[in-house]
């Protein structure tokens, strides 16, 4: 009986260290905890714009709804939606530089293109296409009207982490997203189409 009880408690010891190992490997991050670094006034031009902003598409198929991983596979990436996440953090971006944000009030991103026209608003869409801590790779679309305007493939890489401190890979994540959003807004592509009150129309890009 006794040895009984000590195997129960042996495996029960070895469940709870195994949960507390598997929690060690996730990076939770927070969209509050997002705060945009890049100078604000390499972006003066942007100052006083409007964009609609309507829910992002994930099409990455590594990742799921709620993490993405490291490439090594080591670790996840945790937040409360991935879609959600992303949206937010280009929110707060776009209005560290002056962007006022207009959301769309529909999930199936039906905006009235026509209202939009009428305010002399474009509207940005993001398509996740794969996102790991090494890379991330996604698609910008900027419409103008019913008109796409600019569409662009990003592809964002960072260096290999340093160690496994949670915090310092919170915080490199983060820097990530920031480097994402500044890449964008640093574009002469997306800069022109985004400024102008006329810009080229574009063919749409296949997605990945």
């Amino acid at each position: 009986m006794k040895k009984s009880c000590a195997s129960v408690v042996f495996f029960a010891v070895t469940a709870i260290i195994a949960a507390a190992g598997c929690a060690s490997s996730n990076v939770t991050l927070k969209q509050n905890m997002y705060v945009p670094s890049f100078n604000a006034d390499e972006f003066r031009d942007y100052r006083g714009r409007g964009v609609y902003l309507p829910p992002f598409v994930n099409k990455a198929d590594n990742t799921t709804l709620w993490f993405y991983s490291s490439a090594d596979k080591k670790r996840k990436y945790v937040m409360n939606s991935v879609e959600q996440f992303f949206w937010n953090c280009c929110q707060d971006a776009f209005l560290h530089v002056g962007i006022f944000v207009y959301e769309s009030s529909s999930l199936s991103h039906a905006v009235n293109p026509d209202e939009k026209l009428k305010q002399g608003l474009k509207e940005f869409r993001m398509q996740l296409s794969s996102l790991t801590d090494m890379e991330y790779r996604f698609i910008v679309t900027l419409y103008d009207g019913r008109s796409i305007v600019f569409q662009r493939k990003f592809i964002i890489p960072m260096n290999p982490p340093e160690g496994e401190d949670m915090a310092v890979l919170e915080k490199r994540a983060y820097a990530m997203v920031d480097r994402s959003f500044e890449t964008i807004l640093k574009d002469q592509g997306f800069r022109d189409a985004f400024l102008s009150d006329s810009a080229p129309v574009q063919e749409p890009a296949k997605g990945e």
